[in-house]
């Protein structure tokens, strides 16, 4: 189908892990410097800015500079979205330490997702709000 998106290149920027930790940590909300975001993804901050160019390209992040300072985060909501409908078809990583196990537990209770309050705690609020 000619003129139609290319979601292949989507997918791929999608697939690569360092960018998919990067995009999940965005998921809060907030802006973080890349160095904040190469040590959640464990790679080099070059290896980072790198990444961060293709997905700002790509124009599912957004860069704000304060002086020499950078900042990213998600473009917008659809965008947060989306990465929320692709966390839910994922399968579950396999715990490998008490440091995921703890941090897996925390995130099940209760945190943020770039607008709203998600987890077990998030869950619990919005049913008490249906009552």
């Amino acid at each position: 189908m000619k003129g139609a998106p290319d979601l292949l290149k989507v997918a791929a920027l999608l697939s690569e892990p360092s960018r998919a930790t990067i995009l999940t940590a965005l998921l809060d909300g907030r802006y973080h410097p890349a160095s904040e975001l190469a040590h959640m993804a464990r790679i080099k901050p070059q290896t980072a800015s790198f990444h961060l160019k293709r997905l700002t390209e790509a124009n599912i992040i957004k860069l704000e500079q304060h002086g020499r300072h950078h900042y990213y985060s998600l473009v917008n909501h659809d965008i947060a979205n989306i990465l929320e409908s692709l966390l839910t078809l994922a399968p579950p990583i396999k715990i490998q330490s008490f440091n995921q196990a703890s941090l897996d537990k925390a995130i099940r209770t209760a945190r943020t997702c770039y607008d709203h309050l998600a987890g077990h705690l998030g869950i619990k609020t919005h049913s008490s709000a249906d009552s």
